[in-house]
């Protein structure tokens, strides 16, 4: 592929990705609207999964992982932390801390993947 094609593919891709997220900065706040939010959301959370942008990824999983709590709808939560959980294996490799919310220390995947599992299944 030439620069040009590679280029292009690239402006497509991210005017894709602005789409998305303009799409859920634009829905109104409050309850009446959490279903379209969630929905916006999970879109583009779904694009980022599929265009391997893991690290946000994860950091939308905790944003509707927290509108879920906010709005009480604890099982959604819980499934929603698993899609984190899901990502990491039980080893010993290092996770970087998070720089934003929750805000986990520096960990290993297997104790990242605990806390996770733990704070499922207290909203289970």
């Amino acid at each position: 592929p030439t620069i040009r094609t590679k280029g292009a593919a690239f402006l497509k891709d991210i005017a894709r990705l602005i789409a998305l997220m303009l799409a859920l900065r634009n829905q109104p706040q409050g309850p009446a609207y959490e279903d379209d939010r969630t929905y916006h959301m999970m879109r583009l959370m779904s694009y980022l999964r599929q265009t391997e942008r893991i690290p946000a990824f994860i950091k939308y999983i905790h944003q509707l992982a927290t509108l879920h709590e906010h709005s009480k709808n604890y099982t959604e939560a819980a499934l929603t932390l698993l899609l984190h959980g899901s990502l990491l294996r039980w080893s010993n490799q290092t996770q970087p801390a998070m720089d934003h919310p929750p805000h986990y220390p520096e960990e290993t995947e297997a104790e990242r993947k605990e806390r996770l599992y733990t704070k499922a299944m207290e909203h289970m």
